[in-house]
């Protein structure tokens, strides 16, 4: 499962449901946080715990390498 994560996600109670399903069927999950978008404790403890991928800059170049990290720890290898 990827999380997108921003200002708002965790206000959604979907967002906070599916990550609880795919915790507890053992999925992996990967979040993805958004350029300067800090953890906090409405973050669920299953996210702050994970090893994420941010975008470092709010820009297309930073969007790109993200997306790149991503891609490579799906396996897929990027340029």
């Amino acid at each position: 499962m990827i999380v997108l994560i921003g200002n708002t996600t965790f206000q959604s109670e979907w967002v906070r449901y599916e990550v609880e399903l795919a915790q507890k069927f053992g999925c992996i999950i990967i979040p993805v946080w958004q350029a300067n978008i800090e953890r906090s404790d409405e973050v669920p403890k299953v996210i702050n715990d994970r090893q994420e991928i941010r975008v470092e800059r709010d820009s297309a170049e930073g969007y790109e390498t993200a997306i790149n990290k991503l891609l490579n720890r799906l396996g897929y290898a990027t340029y």
